[in-house]
Formats: structure tokens, C-alpha cells, sequence
């Protein structure tokens, strides 16, 4: 049970996700197996699902720290075949979490948040905003990167009863190799807010992070090892 939440835990509402994705076949892209629109749900902060690589995670989180925004140089980043199918032939992508979130060039997004609750606790004003207008332009121009829209649009924080909530606004996910990544990094994000507004003295602790995504859906290459995942863990699909 979610210690926050006194929900299931995080593998169990991650197994859910995948099962009923997986009774929703996909007719719009070929790539595509199953599709699961206006999908959402709530994940614990502190529960690491237990299907993470927690080497790829921790390398991809060192690289959103870095604020880099080429794979080129990072460990277990630059070599990673689906980075190398969103850069351009000199490396450079858009989807760098921590530029996203902590440079000036984004209008330092964390900093933000966080000096929106040191003014007031209660507000509504605390959104990282991942995305921008001009990456309609810019996912695929071979300058910013070469197959590179930006999956997460938002997230906004709101402290309610001394607990932070999270919430993820996705506009696509790869259930598979994106979500289980994604939760790392805003475990991470989530976990750091709270433990620098402590630190302040606005006392609080990390809420449940709600999890919405447009379209969660699973890519033809990795459906024979959904399934043998679940079967593994027991579920039915």
C-alpha cells in the first residue's frame, strides 16, 4: 500500500495501466500496438516501480542534471538508440528534463515554482513548463533535434494539508520505456521541492504525483516483452 496515498502500490497501478492499454489495439500508426487515450493515475513519490534499469535511470537523470542539451559524451545517453533517433547528426535534442526545468533559457521553471510557495502556500501558480510554442517548429528542424516533440507539456504543483501534489501532464508516453523513466524524474523533482521548501521552513511532504497522459500507448517493438512481463508478475491480461 502507497504510504501517501493508502493506494495500491506503484507496481500494481503501473500492471493495471499496462493491462487495459493492452485492450485497446491501435489503428492510427503502424508502430503502434495499443493506445490508451485520456489515460491517468496516481503513483506513490517514494515507490521506485520495480521494472526500472536503475543504471539507464540514474545515467539519463546525471544527463538532465548536466542541463545538456546534446547526448554527446553522456554515459549510457548517447549510445541509447532511441536518443540517437530524436538528435541531430551533431547530437543536440530538445527533451533535456533538467534544461527544461532549471535553465535560464527556459525561465528557470523549478525556481519558479519554488519561490511561488515561499510567497504563498496556497497558491496556483506553481506550473514547470516543459514545452514551448516554437517546438512546433523546432522537434524536427535538424538544428534543435531531429525527432524530438517534447512528451511532457507541464506539471503544476499545488500544497493542499501539508502534502505537495504532483501533477504530470503528458501529451504522449511510451508506456514502456518512457513512463517508467518519466516517474523517476519526477519523483526526483518532487522530492527535491519539498525538501528545499523544509529547508525554507514551510513544512510539508511530498504528496501523490497524478499522472495524465493524451495518448499512453505501447509500440509494436515491445509488446512480446510486456507480455512476458506481466506474465511474469502474475498478471492477467
Amino acid at each position: 500500500m502507497s504510504l501517501v496515498t493508502q493506494e495500491p502500490s506503484n507496481d500494481f497501478v503501473y500492471h493495471e495501466l499496462l493491462r487495459r492499454i493492452l485492450h485497446h489495439k491501435s489503428e492510427a500508426n503502424s508502430e503502434i500496438a495499443y493506445e490508451l487515450l485520456d489515460a491517468s493515475a496516481d503513483f506513490n513519490p517514494y515507490e521506485t516501480l520495480s521494472c526500472v534499469n536503475e543504471k539507464y535511470a540514474k545515467n539519463e537523470l546525471s544527463w538532465y542534471e548536466s542541463c545538456d542539451l546534446s547526448i554527446n559524451g553522456h554515459e549510457g545517453i548517447e549510445n541509447n538508440p532511441v536518443w540517437k533517433r530524436c538528435a541531430t547528426k551533431d547530437g543536440k535534442i530538445n527533451s533535456n528534463y533538467g534544461w527544461c526545468v532549471w535553465s535560464k533559457e527556459n525561465n528557470e521553471q523549478y525556481k519558479h515554482v519554488l519561490e511561488s510557495f515561499k510567497k504563498d502556500i496556497s497558491n496556483k501558480h506553481g506550473v514547470m513548463l516543459y514545452s514551448r510554442p516554437t517546438i512546433n517548429d523546432e522537434w524536427n528542424d535538424d538544428i534543435h533535434a531531429h525527432y524530438d516533440m517534447m512528451c511532457t507539456i507541464y506539471v503544476s504543483y499545488m500544497l493542499r494539508d501539508g502534502l505537495m501534489h504532483c501533477f504530470v501532464h503528458m501529451r504522449s508516453n511510451d508506456a514502456w520505456s518512457g513512463i517508467r523513466n518519466d516517474l523517476v524524474w519526477q519523483q526526483f523533482v518532487l522530492n527535491k521541492l519539498v525538501s528545499e521548501l523544509n529547508d525554507y521552513g514551510i513544512k510539508c511532504k511530498c504528496g501523490p504525483i497524478h499522472w495524465h497522459a493524451d495518448s499512453l500507448h505501447i509500440y509494436k517493438r515491445s509488446e512480446e516483452r510486456i507480455l512476458n512481463y506481466l506474465k511474469e508478475k502474475g498478471v492477467k491480461v
